[in-house]
Order: C-alpha cells, then structure tokens, then sequence
C-alpha cells in the first residue's frame, strides 16, 4: 500500500509539471492537443491517480515469486487437470477440439499468468458489491492501467510490449469495448499509461532501496558504493547531473572521515542522510524528465508508439538503471528475499496441490457446489470449495450463467470459470493468510 501511494504521489506530480510547462509556453506554439490536455488537467490527474492506486492490485501473494509458481504449476499440471476434467469414458476423444482450443486460448491465462492481468479482473468483475462490474469504473480509468494490450495466448513477440500481457481470454471483451469506445487502435497503449509506469519506475527501486537500508540489509555507505559501481559502467560517456555529483562528493567525503578516524555512528548517520538527499533529488530530476519526454514525444505517445517516459541516455535514467542493477545483484538475492522467494514457492504450489482435486472435477459437477439442495456428498471436494471466498464464487456463478447452449467451446469455457475461480482465491490471499492457509492444509494445526 505504502508503494501505491508513492507512484500515486509520483504520477500526480508528473501531471503537474507537464502542466506548468505547458502554460510556460507561448501561447503561440501551444499546440491543439497541449490545450485540450490543460482543459481536461482535472480529469487527467484523478485517471492517473486512480490507476496508480491500482496498478499492483493483482499481485499474488508474494509478488513476482507467486506469479512464477503459479505459472510453473499450470505449466506442470494444467493440462493433466483439463483432460481429466473433460474425460468421458464413454466416448474417448469427444472433446478432442475443445481441449485444443482450450490448450491454446484458455491455459495461457495459467501458464503466463501475470498480476497486471489479474488486477484488470479484480477492478472489473472480482471486487464485487451490489453487481457483476466490480469498481464500476470508467473506461480511461480501465484503459489507463493496461500496460499491454494483448492476452496471455498472443504467440508473436510484440516489438514494444514483448510477450507480457494485462488482460486475460476473460476479459476479452471488456477490452475490445473500452478500446472501441475510446477510438483506440488495438495494438496501442492508453496516453495515460505512460504517466502510471514512469512513476511505478521512479518509485519501484528507490523504496526497495530503503526498505533494504532500514532492515540492515545493505548500509548507507554500501548503498553508494555499489550505486556507483554500476552507474560508472552504464555513464561512462555521460556527464554526471547535480544529484549524482552530489552524492559523489559525499561519497568521497565518507571516504576521507574514515582516514581521519570519524566515528562509525557518525559517519553511518552522515552516509543516511546523504541517501535520503538523494533519493529525493532523484525522484525530482526523473519527474522532470518524464514530463518533458511526455510534451516532446506527445504524437507517438497518443498513437501508442512511445518507448516510455524515462528512455534515453541522460544521467537520470541511467541512475535509475544503475539503481535497478544493484538491487538485482545486492537486495533481490539477500538472504532474507531468496528465504521468502523459497517459501513463497512451497505454499503457492502446496495451495494449488491441495485444490488440485477441483480443477480436475467435471464442470457441470463443480458446478452442483453452488446449489446446496443439490450436494449429496460430504466429500473432499465439497469441503475444499467450501473454503473458497464468497465473492470469487459469485463472479463464478455469474461467469457460468453467461455461457448457453448456443455457447462455442461451451465445456471448456466452463473449466476455464472454474480455474480462474481456484486461482483468484489464492491470488487474492495475504502473504500471511497465504501462509496460514498451506499449514491448515498441510495438517501443522487444524
């Protein structure tokens, strides 16, 4: 949450001074579209609010750790649950060209499932309260927090957004609906989208880096001689700007009280502060620099052609490169992450064996669970949905009634409901509640 609101604060100000500089222009070279931005700025700052608010709400339980477990374990066991699900003793290989379909359209949502698509899910079907539209948002506020605008199944590496993806096969529709009204070209990102992901960027690595100084995992001191580490090999041809001479000067002052014989506590509170001007000086400069990449570049940023907001070879995007390689190399792979990247895999996996037995069910079977009258059993399988949040299960049921006779690939659709059901109640768990789930599970306590 914390992180969140930091972008929110971060894209805010972005949206700022791009205003300030647009009404720093001469009037004259005001262009048409700089105008209509300056009068729709009210708009415009709460779309970017709102999506920076939401922009990691998908996340599973343990971040980018559960996403790859989640994925390993579809990869694995994803089609192995399908067939079973679909198998009729009666007539092997009836359902032959739905499997396939379903291999192709359907399991990519499991097998490359990402947070950004889940997030989109959450906002508009899974945060339900009196119906089946979630948030009930607007279509710029939706558009404005997909990052990429194709499904998990896309099979051609997309030259800009690769093969990530922000909406799965189930919100297909949606999506097509909100580009379509919004007058979007398909392949193209929402204008606003590049103001959310610069300020996740200039937000992501900074905040890591002081959660990893205040926990003792890396010392201020440390900080800034592995930042310059980096940075001296990614800026070799570049002049150093203010904040970073800054810091280096501090740096090599540091450097001097140690031959002086300065005590560590004061040299330890001297290195902080010398962070935290930093960080702060950084956080400025790189607003800066996405506003101004937003006016220069705002033709290919409404066609959706922009590489982002902090690309280009100036001392501030190379700083914050620098800062993304020394978390890689001195935080990610700390003791304390790989420990919880360890056990974040174990119950993501544990939670999927143990609900493995309701992917595997028969769909119109599964189904039967949300009709008490119709429950005969006391079975593993009824007690296993019975643990399953209530409002998963509502978008469930809603999903389910939408599919009619007339429905293509109507069986598989159905499992597809059912999975998605089984992988939003994980995904929408706590890293705690995560955790207490798989030792209920596991039998350590009833």
């Amino acid at each position: 949450m914390t992180h969140s609101l930091e972008v929110a604060h971060i894209g805010r100000s972005i949206v700022a001074v791009i205003e300030r500089k647009i009404k720093e222009k001469d009037q004259t070279s005001e262009t048409p579209d700089e105008t209509a931005f300056l009068q729709k700025i009210e708009s415009i700052d709460r779309i970017v609010e709102t999506a920076c608010l939401m922009h990691d709400i998908g996340n599973p339980p343990f971040g980018h750790f559960g996403e790859k477990a989640i994925q390993e374990w579809f990869a694995h066991n994803g089609e192995s649950a399908l067939e079973t699900a679909l198998k009729d003793s009666s007539s092997p290989g009836k359902h032959a060209k739905e499997i396939y379909f379903a291999k192709r359209e359907l399991l990519p949502d499991f097998t490359r499932f990402d947070g950004n698509c889940q997030g989109l899910r959450i906002v508009s079907k899974l945060q339900r309260d009196n119906d089946e539209f979630a948030l009930n948002l607007l279509y710029p506020q939706l558009a404005a927090m997909v990052k990429y605008p194709q499904l998990p199944s896309v099979n051609i590496e997309h030259p800009r957004y690769k093969r990530k993806s922000s909406c799965f096969f189930t919100e297909k529709e949606l999506l097509a609906s909100c580009w379509n009204a919004l007058r979007m070209d398909k392949e193209s990102r929402h204008p606003l989208v590049y103001v959310m992901e610069a300020a996740d960027d200039i937000a992501y690595c900074s905040s890591d880096l002081e959660d990893g100084i205040e926990k003792g995992i890396m010392s201020a001191e440390e900080f800034m001689d592995y930042f310059f580490a980096e940075y001296n090999q990614l800026a070799k041809a570049t002049k150093d700007n203010h904040i970073v001479k800054k810091l280096r000067e501090k740096n090599q002052k540091i450097n001097e009280l140690h031959s002086n014989g300065k005590s560590h506590d004061e040299i330890a509170r001297i290195a902080k502060q010398a962070f935290y001007d930093f960080k702060r000086g950084l956080i400025s400069d790189l607003v800066q620099a996405a506003a101004d990449n937003y006016i220069e570049n705002h033709w290919a940023i409404l066609a959706g052609e922009h590489n982002g907001l902090l690309s280009g070879d100036t001392s501030e995007t190379q700083a914050l490169d620098a800062l993304r390689e020394m978390s890689i190399k001195h935080l990610y792979t700390s003791e304390n992450a790989e420990i919880i990247e360890i056990a974040g895999n174990k119950i993501i996996t544990g939670l999927l064996d143990a609900f493995e037995p309701l992917l595997s069910m028969q769909p119109v079977k599964f189904h039967k669970f949300c009709v008490p009258e119709e429950i005969t059993s006391n079975s593993l399988e009824r007690r296993l949905f019975n643990r399953l949040a209530s409002k998963f299960v509502d978008a469930y049921k809603h999903s389910y009634t939408q599919l009619n006779s007339t429905t293509e690939n109507k069986l598989v659709l159905q499992w597809h409901a059912q999975a998605h059901l089984i992988v939003d109640h994980i995904a929408g768990m706590t890293d705690k509640f995560a955790s207490d789930s798989f030792r209920q599970f596991s039998g350590h306590y009833a």
